[in-house]
């Protein structure tokens, strides 16, 4: 079973999408299919990922 290289890459570091959250994501613990719900969900984090896929399904 081949493993396939991520979609979405955060920045560097631990990121809080929303605020007063206990939720911290990071390239370690968020899959392409979280990253692409919560961009969808709050579009405004679209600055706190460094890679986006073009033909991603997302605003």
């Amino acid at each position: 079973m081949t493993k396939q290289k991520k979609q979405y890459i955060l920045k560097p570091g631990k990121h809080q999408f929303i605020p007063g959250s206990p939720a911290v994501h990071h390239n370690g613990n968020i899959s392409d299919e979280e990253a692409e719900w919560y961009i969808k969900k709050l579009p405004h984090i679209r600055l706190l990922f460094k890679k986006i896929p073009a033909n991603a399904d997302v605003l």
